[in-house]
């Protein structure tokens, strides 16, 4: 009874509460849909009472690596920046004159200085500025997010967490110490000595308290004012926790930290996006009118509403 109790709680303090839900190994029934409900904690470990349903058609898929590798591959090469350009013979800088008669010296013709091999000259088949990316369709994008998550669930690695900005304070040394109580050494990065978590949340607005901030404007490149979360001012020291809308989550990104934590609203919003229509355009008036934005995304639908075509084929 009590000695039980006390045990547990020593293993809590020593390997985090994320300890209780890993899975050394994949369970046998993964990727069957079904619906997993997790307990809601605070950002310092401490049970709130709350839980929440994991919808099985997005957190119970099954684990198709071959998409993840092509969402994946899909990403890296929209991130990646071909500005390397070298000047061709046509472009470098020199001048047009012949360089010597073409007959009567006994040497090979020369016609131009500018020639890729002439010291000086251009460069043949250099790198030129180009766009790296590929095309991917929305269903698979979609569905390799879904990949991801069901895998990070399937590992025990997914976390609730009530709040990222109500209780937390903008100190990098408070998350670090609330996230060993949280996550201890099951989500340590390389090295076992930083936490390597990502957290997604719903940005709290300026009436809410939330914290002022600067970003680069991706249009014109100035800074612009932008509002951020006690948690994430208090990760910006922390290399290996990343604090980010929910909207932003990808794949990529949560294949690359170990450990994924969500709040209640990021999760709704999750769902919500990954329940939308791929192709909103093409939704007849008799579709808009059934879709209930202010219903619970969390909620199970009815049998009769559920869709056979969501779950993904094996591979």
């Amino acid at each position: 009874g009590d000695e039980d109790d006390d045990d547990e709680d020593d293993d809590d303090e020593a390997f985090g509460v994320l300890a209780r839900f890993r899975n050394e190994k994949i369970p046998a029934d993964q990727g069957l849909g079904a619906d997993k409900t997790l307990p809601v904690f605070t950002i310092d470990g401490t049970p709130t009472g709350e839980t929440l349903i994991l919808p099985g058609r997005h957190f119970d898929q099954p684990l198709r690596v071959d998409l993840v590798h092509r969402v994946v591959h899909w990403q890296r090469n929209k991130a990646r920046k071909g500005r390397k350009k070298t000047k061709t013979r046509g472009e470098v800088s020199g001048t047009t004159r012949k360089a010597r008669p073409q007959k009567g010296g006994g040497r090979a013709r020369v016609g131009s200085l500018r020639a890729p091999q002439m010291r000086g000259g251009g460069v043949a088949h250099g790198p030129v500025v180009r766009s790296y990316e590929t095309a991917l369709n929305k269903r698979v994008r979609r569905a390799g997010l879904k990949v991801a998550l069901s895998a990070k669930l399937a590992e025990g690695r997914v976390m609730l967490v009530r709040s990222t900005h109500d209780g937390v304070e903008p100190k990098t040394k408070w998350l670090d110490e609330r996230l060993d109580k949280l996550l201890g050494n099951q989500s340590l990065a390389a090295g076992e000595r930083s936490h390597s978590v990502l957290i997604a949340e719903v940005t709290p607005t300026e009436a809410e308290g939330a914290l002022e901030a600067r970003r680069k404007d991706l249009r014109t490149g100035r800074p612009a004012q932008t509002w951020i979360s006690n948690a994430k001012r208090a990760s910006r020291n922390m290399p290996y926790v990343h604090v980010m809308h929910q909207r932003g989550l990808n794949v990529y990104d949560i294949l690359r930290y170990r450990s994924l934590a969500m709040t209640p609203d990021a999760l709704r919003e999750l769902v919500r996006r990954l329940d939308a229509p791929l192709k909103p355009g093409r939704m007849t008036r008799e579709d808009r009118l059934v879709v209930d934005e202010d219903a619970d995304p969390l909620a199970p639908p009815a049998p009769e509403a559920r869709d056979p075509g969501v779950m993904l084929p094996a591979a």
